[in-house]
């Protein structure tokens, strides 16, 4: 009894996620307000700022780990320097594409640029 009633509150957006979204869009776009699952719209609308978040965090990251083996790894450097500073070009690159997509995540970026730094054992503080 208990999982026939857990099955029925099941929402559209846990059963099929696709038809989810066309209907949504269908809904906003016929200003039909009124028969939104907001609850799942507002849901997804919060995780594509937090992915775009983890996204810079992560391009930052393997940015400062490329600069760094640049600058250190002595052992690989004649065999690798090129490879790491055309991944240097590119992470940089995304990131100002990131950010001129979405230009308040330069404040973001700024908040966990020394976060980012430290994450590297010994670097930082």
């Amino acid at each position: 009894m208990v999982s026939k009633i857990r099955q029925s509150q099941k929402t559209l957006y846990d059963i099929d996620y696709n038809l989810w979204l066309e209907e949504t869009v269908a809904q906003l776009q016929a200003k039909n307000f009124s028969s939104l699952d907001w609850e799942s719209l507002i849901e997804e609308i919060a995780s594509l700022g937090r992915s775009e978040k983890r996204r810079i965090e992560s391009l930052l990251t393997r940015l400062f780990e490329h600069l760094l083996k640049l600058a250190y790894w002595e052992q690989e450097r004649d065999y690798n320097q090129n490879h790491w500073k055309r991944e240097i070009r590119n992470f940089r690159k995304q990131i100002k594409k990131e950010l001129k997509t979405s230009p308040s995540l330069k404040c973001y970026l700024i908040k966990v640029f020394d976060e980012c730094y430290s994450g590297f054992s010994g670097v930082g503080g």
